[in-house]
């Protein structure tokens, strides 16, 4: 078995784990992502610009906990070590956002 890239990052007063997604997982994200319909937290989807609060949670072993005590700032920091274990995801994630953005502006002419 492949072993996956991980990587720590000094913040919020230890050693917070990255850990690279496996297609699995991005898949499992994919399905989520389409099957939410409402409910939307705008604070885990808006935070931050390429990332909601809960894969930033899938890509660490913080806690929901520890996410939601921490300053924006210390996240941001934990965020770019996700960015540099999960490249091909946020750009997987961009692509989406691109089509997401096309079709959404399609619609609109019609």
């Amino acid at each position: 078995m492949a072993m996956r890239v991980e990587k720590t990052v000094p913040a919020l007063g230890r050693e917070v784990k990255v850990f690279e997604l496996t297609v699995s997982e991005i898949r499992s994200w994919l399905a989520e992502v389409g099957a939410k319909k409402e409910g939307i937290d705008i604070a885990d989807q808006l935070l931050f610009e390429d990332v909601a609060l809960s894969e930033l949670q899938k890509m660490t072993d913080l806690t929901v906990d520890e996410i939601n005590d921490a300053p924006p700032s210390e996240l941001r920091t934990i965020l770019a070590k996700c960015r540099e274990v999960n490249s091909d995801f946020f750009a997987l994630r961009s692509r989406l956002m691109a089509v997401g953005e096309k079709l959404g502006a399609a619609a609109s002419n019609n």
